[in-house]
């Protein structure tokens, strides 16, 4: 009797481990000269003299055989602190794997927040992974400039005030 519990309970636990819904996962990383292992084991390693200075987004999947079939692609948009976005796409060719995207600080590539979206070849999101600062950029067209906005502003009729008295409607 004592046998079948514990076979009842190890059967419960390899159930409740084996199931997962999440099948895509992502990692943030900060790269630089602490990155390198050289840097711990006092190892000679010429990218000592240039260390990497950046960030890296580590993407893995494992998807099911019936999404894979679907001919999957990876949408990364990525938006940095100087206010521009840039988007990735990868697309998937393997049922589990990962991808790894590089994002120089040199360049001027420093990560606010990220979307990460799993699109089918019909267009259908699938799985989204975003930061949880992640929002849609809100972009104005160069053409306006504040100088068209305050004159399409001024065209407007004027509408009646808070503290204005409203006025009476007579009736016909």
């Amino acid at each position: 009797m004592h046998s079948y519990i514990k076979i009842i309970f190890l059967f419960s636990f390899l159930l409740m481990v084996s199931c997962y819904k999440n099948n895509l996962y992502v990692q943030q990383q900060k790269m630089d000269k602490d990155f390198l292992a050289s840097t711990y084991v006092k190892t000679p390693d010429p990218r000592q003299e240039n260390p990497p200075h950046g960030e890296r987004l580590v993407i893995n999947w494992d998807f099911s055989f019936d999404d894979f079939q679907k001919k999957l692609t990876l949408l990364l948009k990525v938006l940095y602190w100087n206010n521009l976005q840039e988007s990735f796409f990868y697309p998937i060719e393997r049922i589990r794997d990962y991808k790894t995207f590089y994002f120089d600080h040199a360049k001027d590539q420093r990560i606010l927040t990220y979307i990460i979206e799993i699109i089918t070849e019909e267009g259908e999101i699938i799985r989204t992974w975003q930061h949880q600062l992640w929002t849609k950029l809100i972009s104005f067209d160069k053409k306006s400039s504040a100088h068209n906005i305050s004159f399409s502003v001024e065209d407007q009729p004027k509408q009646g005030s808070v503290s204005e008295r409203p006025q009476r409607m007579e009736e016909e």
